[in-house]
């Protein structure tokens, strides 16, 4: 017994192991490793030492020089991440 459709489907198996036989092979490119900068946990905020204001003032001062650090590494971290989205 021969079915009508038997053409139709060698005709797409053909053409289907042609093309995958014609395709470009994959080509996996190593991953990029962040820098260790960049993979480093920022620093646990200071606590004043006492109840006075200057304490608090020194406190604050060292929480924005934290700030400004891991501020600093998370845009060097976008730029990175950006950056390998980017390449070719």
């Amino acid at each position: 017994m021969h079915s009508k459709n038997r053409p139709v489907v060698v005709l797409t198996a053909c053409l289907i192991v042609t093309a995958c036989s014609n395709s470009a092979p994959h080509v996996i490119a190593p991953p990029l490793q962040l820098p260790g900068v960049l993979t480093a946990s920022c620093p646990v905020p200071p606590f004043p030492d006492d109840d006075s204001a200057d304490a608090a003032f020194v406190t604050l001062k060292q929480m924005y020089d934290i700030y400004a650090t891991c501020a600093g590494r998370h845009v060097e971290l976008v730029d990175f991440i950006g950056k390998r989205h980017h390449e070719p």
